[in-house]
């Protein structure tokens, strides 16, 4: 078991996001609490890290630490140069492709790297391209793919490193478009040429491809999927909650 606090300077209230009604967001029953399928905390400190709102939880591999997290007291922490992730196989719940469907994280990236994974459903295979979400230079990439693993839309937002952000992302089956909002900016919706696959690759937490590779370097949590509902500027605002995150 790894904790480390990387001499972080967070900003805590209390230790505590409210959300107004006594209980996690998450169980407050709104439109977007109720599309999730998927919420991982990343409060656990090591091992497994449990989906708190279903039973996706995380295979960890390659002992992914913890560290002290923005919303929640822990986040995950990974080394990319050790080879570390967070995965679960594909099944019905984490299926996406054609409809309505969402992803959030908050991140922190701590070093430079060519192309560093936050999210992804992209498999060794171009028949297992999904979707990907990570970090290319000094912009966060959103793209999304066909079945037969072709790229067909990437909304992109430039973010810097060493500070904790967050992203939400979407693809919408209305006109087929995708959209990035970091740190609650407005959305600017991407036209795609094409549906988004519905593969049988597994969901990645800090890396994509099988074998795995395009590590990230930093820490994630939490994180969490959506679907059949497209998430408002609303419901953005109210996630970021002023840069604290909602618990």
């Amino acid at each position: 078991m790894k904790i480390t606090t990387s001499g972080l300077a967070l900003k805590r209230h209390g230790g505590v996001r409210l959300t107004g009604g006594g209980g996690p967001w998450y169980q407050n029953g709104s439109a977007l609490a109720n599309s999730l399928v998927a919420y991982w905390r990343m409060g656990e400190a090591g091992e497994q890290r449990n989906d708190s709102v279903g039973a996706n939880h995380l295979t960890d591999n390659n002992t992914v630490g913890s560290v002290a997290g923005l919303v929640y007291p822990l986040a995950v922490t990974f080394v990319a140069a050790n080879n570390e992730s967070l995965s679960i196989v594909d099944n019905a719940a984490l299926s996406t492709g054609d409809i309505d469907w969402w992803l959030a994280a908050w991140f922190y990236f701590l070093t430079t790297a060519t192309s560093s994974t936050i999210l992804s459903r992209y498999g060794g295979a171009a028949n297992e391209r999904e979707f990907w979400l990570g970090r290319v230079d000094g912009n966060i990439n959103f793209s999304v793919y066909n079945n037969v693993g072709n790229p067909i839309g990437a909304s992109i937002v430039a973010f810097t490193a060493s500070a904790w952000h967050f992203a939400v992302a979407y693809h919408s089956v209305t006109g087929n478009t995708i959209a990035l909002s970091i740190d609650a900016g407005a959305f600017s919706p991407v036209g795609t040429s094409g549906a988004p696959a519905d593969t049988a690759a597994p969901l990645q937490i800090g890396s994509y491809s099988t074998p795995a590779t395009g590590f990230w370097n930093g820490y994630i949590g939490p994180a969490m999927m959506g679907k059949n509902y497209i998430p408002t500027a609303a419901d953005v605002n109210f996630l970021y909650n002023g840069g604290v995150g909602r618990v």
